[in-house]
């Protein structure tokens, strides 16, 4: 198991599922940061289970409230069961459309969050440490992702993470010369709902900053500068 799939396990764990949860211990045995985020995952639900700890319901509390449900049961009658229908279809509908919806519709939406993503992107010891792009991107992405190849002159690699933009998960690398950094994106192109030619670079300038975007194997790079 490498770091992503740990990431999605913890975030979508199946507890019925106890060979995913023994490759991910065993993974997160091994590597600091996943162990690090299984211990606060853990901590968390520990202060939602004290959170959510069962009261003592006082005497004669349910009684009153069966009354209560089978005299409104009486007066909504079919009525009643068929406004709940209607209601409940038109969640699983808006639950539909919002699952289907793309994390990013725009390209304008796209530059402005890797931007914001950039321009607070913490200190560089809460990346990994990177010397060679290639090799951080095959032991820790499950999908093919390629090393970003269109980096301004003379920035070298110094680390890589995954992070979160409109609750979509990306990979964000830094590249850096003397003190100055750029950032690079890469966003799964399923999560990008605008089309961009395979072989174009796109080039987008807000304020001082200037993001270049292009398509390569099934992803959307993004080099903020």
């Amino acid at each position: 198991m490498k770091c992503e799939s740990f990431i999605s396990w913890l975030e979508n764990r199946d507890i019925h599922d106890v060979s995913e949860a023994d490759r991910a211990r065993i993974h997160a045995e091994s590597c600091r940061k996943c162990s690090k985020l299984m211990l606060q995952d853990e901590a968390l639900d520990r202060c939602i289970r004290e959170a959510m700890a069962g009261e003592s319901i006082p005497d004669g509390l349910m009684q009153r409230i069966d009354m209560s449900l089978d005299r409104s049961r009486a007066r909504k009658g079919v009525t009643g069961f068929i406004g709940a229908v209607v209601a409940l279809c038109f969640v699983f509908g808006v639950a539909m459309v919002l699952n289907q919806r793309p994390d990013f519709i725009t390209m304008d939406q796209l530059a402005a969050s890797v931007l914001a993503g950039h321009l607070n992107h913490g200190a560089l010891d809460i990346y990994d440490p990177v010397d060679d792009p290639a090799v951080w991107l095959t032991g820790n992405v499950e999908r093919k992702v390629g090393s970003p190849d269109r980096i301004p002159e003379g920035f070298t690699v110094k680390g890589a993470r995954f992070c979160t933009i409109e609750d979509c998960r990306v990979i964000h690398m830094v590249y850096g010369k003397g003190d100055e950094l750029v950032s690079v994106f890469v966003v799964d192109e399923n999560d990008a709902g605008f089309h961009i030619e395979l072989g174009k670079t796109y080039t987008l300038g807000i304020e001082e900053n200037r993001i270049t975007f292009w398509k390569k194997n099934g992803n959307v790079y993004a080099v903020v500068s």
